[in-house]
């Protein structure tokens, strides 16, 4: 006597994903599975804080020059200073991965503080108007001390996700 089963459960449906989908789909996994990925460079308090000291001498700088109208020449080391900051800065930040943004802002900055110089050696910096090309080229580098300060406050904030209120800086 031969004893069929009754029900036959359906054959199982094969899932033909191409190359593209299963790609996708392990990605989603690694995702659920607490994986982090770095898009921007992690967080390093060396650049944080030379760019916010080189922020505050050229704000300095600048007031002052808007104030007494000291020449190029009374003043060069201030430029001389400035790029070599930017320049060891740079140097660092190239260092670490997805660190484009702070690189291209401190390319940009080191530019805005040679137009500033240029300037400079044709009058002294005392115009505070709109359309005083002093006062625009200070705008365009405060322009970049935000952009940077706001990329390095990402970087820090974004390092920090996670830890607990009552958690120490590392020294």
């Amino acid at each position: 006597m031969n004893i069929a089963p009754a029900y036959r459960l359906p054959a199982k449906p094969r899932a033909n994903l191409s190359a593209g989908q299963c790609l996708v789909a392990l990605l989603i996994l690694l995702f659920q599975a607490g994986c982090s990925v770095l898009f921007v460079a992690p967080y390093d308090s060396v650049v944080d804080q030379s760019i916010n000291d080189l922020h505050v001498r050229t704000i300095v700088f600048l007031d002052r020059m808007a104030r007494t109208g000291g020449s190029f020449a009374e003043n060069r080391s201030f430029y001389d200073e400035a790029h070599g900051t930017i320049a060891t800065i740079r140097s660092r930040a190239a260092m670490l991965p997805k660190n484009e943004g702070t690189l291209n802002n401190l390319k940009e900055l080191d530019d805005n503080i040679t137009r500033l110089a240029v300037l400079h050696k044709i009058r002294p910096l005392t115009g505070t108007g709109t359309l005083d090309p002093a006062y625009n080229v200070r705008e365009l580098i405060e322009s970049n001390f935000r952009s940077l300060t706001r990329i390095e406050l990402h970087k820090k904030l974004g390092s920090s996700v996670g830890k607990s209120a009552d958690a120490k800086p590392a020294s």
